[in-house]
């Protein structure tokens, strides 16, 4: 058991790691495509919204809502910012209504048979209780996974100095 929390602990770290941006690397930036709106901030406090058009080792071109291309050079930027599109609640009530399905259906059948001596019932009664277990839980999990898709804001972070 110490094993398996070690490993289910380096796996999550690993995750966190690989999700994260780490300052100073400019990968994200050459792996976006052209067109994306970005909002790059100059360490001068100016900030700047346009869509990116190309990167090079020490610079960035970006159009700006002026209509003119402009070069930023990578010593000049605070931090580049791609700002998140409009994310409807759907998705989220969708993934929770399922998962909230699933663990109400499987935790009261997993009751059931920690209960009864002879096993798993399978008669009309029992999957009846079951199907009703999953719609409780498929309500309580629409509304959160509603909550949690709701509160995802913000803009996802690209580049930052060191």
């Amino acid at each position: 058991m110490r094993y398996g929390r070690s490993n289910l602990s380096a796996a999550a770290l690993v995750f966190v790691l690989f999700w994260q941006t780490i300052p100073g690397r400019w990968e994200k930036v050459d792996r976006l495509p052209a067109s994306t709106p970005i909002i790059v901030t100059l360490k001068n406090g100016q900030v700047v919204n346009g869509t990116f058009r190309a990167t090079s080792e020490n610079a960035v071109t970006i159009a700006a809502d002026t209509g003119s291309d402009i070069n930023i050079a990578r010593t000049d930027i605070q931090k580049i910012v791609k700002p998140r599109g409009r994310d409807r609640l759907r998705n989220g009530v969708l993934i929770g209504t399922g998962v909230g399905f699933a663990s109400g259906f499987l935790a009261l059948f997993a009751f059931d048979r920690a209960v009864t001596e002879s096993g798993y019932r399978f008669d009309a009664e029992a999957v009846g209780l079951y199907t009703q277990a999953g719609l409780i839980g498929a309500g309580i999990g629409a509304a959160v996974g509603a909550i949690t898709d709701a509160a995802i804001k913000g803009e996802e972070l690209l580049y930052q100095t060191r």
